[in-house]
């Protein structure tokens, strides 16, 4: 099956990002760059949309990354969503659904790259009601630290995720194990 492009808007796409940028700071003791410890660990999100380019700092939903081979993107997978473990934990115990606004990214890693594509559903309200109001882009980047591209979007990532649709269309829920801050 081909992957489908849709136009996204550049606003939505483009722009820098802050986090990235600041992932890299001058020593005090030199003029050579160093990796603040802080930030060591964020991958770089240029070319992701705004609203997920913090991504890495949300809720992680799974606590060991996902490794199944019957599913898409990447070799090992992480799960994260902008909710706090709270509201994600009662909406897994009553079976609601997510609010408007809410943003659920994959990441999967590919030939030692912990983020080379980035699936995201976004959740925007009126999006489209018979697929949960859930919206799908998804970006790759071609190497560690490289700018990400939209790879696709829409009707490949909804099919899929039809199989999930009595979970708000999300197929993973927090593992408790799950460590608040990992």
């Amino acid at each position: 099956m081909g992957v489908f492009l849709v136009a996204l808007s550049t606003a939505c796409i483009g722009g820098t990002n802050p986090v990235a940028d600041e992932a890299v700071a001058l020593s005090p003791t030199s003029a050579a760059p160093t990796v603040d410890p802080a930030l060591d660990r964020a991958p770089l999100t240029r070319g992701l949309p705004r609203y997920a380019t913090n991504y890495f700092r949300w809720t992680r939903l799974n606590a060991v990354p996902l490794r199944r081979a019957a599913i898409p993107h990447g070799e090992a997978k992480r799960v994260y969503v902008n909710r706090s473990r709270e509201v994600v934990t009662s909406l897994n115990r009553r079976g609601g659904d997510y609010p408007d606004g809410t943003v659920v990214v994959k990441t999967g890693a590919e030939d030692g790259d912990r983020a080379s594509i980035v699936a995201i559903m976004r959740k925007v309200a009126g999006a489209d009601p018979a697929r949960g109001d859930w919206q799908y882009p998804e970006f790759e980047r071609k190497a560690p630290g490289g700018r990400y591209i939209l790879r696709g979007a829409g009707q490949p990532c909804w099919t899929c995720h039809a199989g999930a649709a009595d979970q708000d269309w999300v197929f993973t829920e927090l593992d408790p194990l799950t460590v608040p801050g990992f």
